[in-house]
């Protein structure tokens, strides 16, 4: 009888134990673009030609807990939705909790650009691989944006990779 008593009070002493257990969402711990803000991203001009130099100014600020080793911050520009230039604008950076970058880009407008409005997307990558904003092949990726216009007297055709023709050696 005391073998019994014994194995049910334990039995029940890890039943309230296992009560007393939370969940805990992992994410609690991970803050996903809320410490990384690219803030006052503008162009210098609101309207460019072809072949004048885009000035595309921000700031880049850590509010990250932890510091930032290994940073980068990457481009897309864009037209009518379709990503047309990608590029890396500034890279090496490390950041301590409450540092504050101001940085600059330059952009040339190609010769035969296509009217219109540019969009501009920057986001921050470490390690080259990890983008704390997302998705860095999505053309909505948290981070910063802006944009400014395109005029050119002339027409032109829009150029865009057309998804359905690509072809890898022979391969579609």
């Amino acid at each position: 009888m005391r073998r019994f008593l014994s194995l049910l009070f334990g039995l029940i002493f890890l039943c309230q134990i296992g009560l007393a257990i939370e969940e805990i969402d992992c994410f609690q711990y991970y803050k996903f673009q809320n410490g990384i803000i690219l803030d006052d991203l503008h162009a210098e001009k609101a309207v460019y030609s072809p072949g004048d130099e885009v000035i595309i100014s921000y700031t880049l600020k850590s509010q990250m807990e932890a510091p930032i080793v290994e940073g980068s911050v990457r481009t897309q520009i864009l037209l009518e939705d379709q990503i047309i230039d990608e590029f890396w604008v500034f890279d090496g950076i490390n950041l301590q909790f409450g540092d504050s970058i101001d940085q600059e880009f330059r952009w040339k407008v190609p010769e035969k650009a296509k009217s219109g409005i540019y969009k501009v997307n920057i986001y921050f990558i470490v390690g080259d691989k990890f983008n704390l904003a997302g998705l860095s092949f999505q053309t909505s990726i948290p981070g910063g944006r802006t944009s400014f216009e395109v005029e050119n007297p002339f027409e032109y055709t829009f150029l865009y990779w057309d998804r359905e023709e690509i072809y890898v050696n022979d391969e579609k």
